[in-house]
């Protein structure tokens, strides 16, 4: 008796399953690259020193930092900050320095733990460093020399007490490679007026 084939066709809106077909082989993962040894390094958000040796010292600091971040609070690529840890060699955590109020621009505004200069691609531009007893010779002296050396364009030293330097207010810029100080003006009261070419 012959056999009759039944056609069997696909409901309408109904997808035909496709062939089933093998995996692909199976291929190991590429292993991470090693992370370099700079990068494996913890750098501190804090150096142990007070911030200020004395309230004056804190509140000039503190004038310093809130009348910057007043005049560029609507420029956001300007960066201010105050007694923070500025590291300017990458893997190397004891390559650092804590500016008492330091401007970087291009850089944006934020929250940050420390300043990295390889991070932020620049140098802070402009930093101030409060003369007080206890740290009026290293602002003269090393701390200046490592703010030369990493390229910063002015540093400024006020004198907190009127009693550590020549004058209340002095300025550096950065000339081929040395600070140069900046022209100063004392009006007849004895203010002493000096203008920053980088602000």
């Amino acid at each position: 008796m012959p056999v009759k084939k039944v056609q069997q066709s696909v409901p309408t809106g109904v997808v035909a399953p496709s062939p089933v077909r093998p995996p692909p082989p199976w291929v190991p993962p590429r292993p991470a690259p090693p992370v370099p040894a700079e990068d494996l390094v913890e750098y501190p958000s804090e150096d142990g020193i007070p911030m200020a040796s004395s309230v004056k010292h804190a509140l000039w600091m503190i004038a310093c930092f809130q009348t910057l971040a007043h005049w560029f609070r609507d420029r956001l690529n300007v960066f201010v900050g105050i007694d923070l840890l500025v590291f300017y060699e990458r893997g190397k955590k004891k390559a650092s320095v804590a500016p008492d109020v330091f401007v970087s621009f291009g850089v944006p505004m934020r929250d940050l733990p420390s300043y990295k200069v390889w991070e932020a691609g620049k140098p802070p531009d402009v930093v101030w460093e409060f003369g007080s007893q206890s740290t009026v010779k290293g602002d003269a002296g090393e701390k200046k020399e490592k703010y030369r050396r990493m390229g910063v364009r002015e540093y400024w030293l006020v004198d907190t007490y009127g009693k550590y330097h020549e004058r209340r207010v002095q300025g550096f810029a950065l000339v081929n490679g040395d600070y140069v100080e900046l022209p100063w003006e004392e009006g007849s009261d004895g203010t002493v007026t000096v203008w920053s070419p980088a602000l």
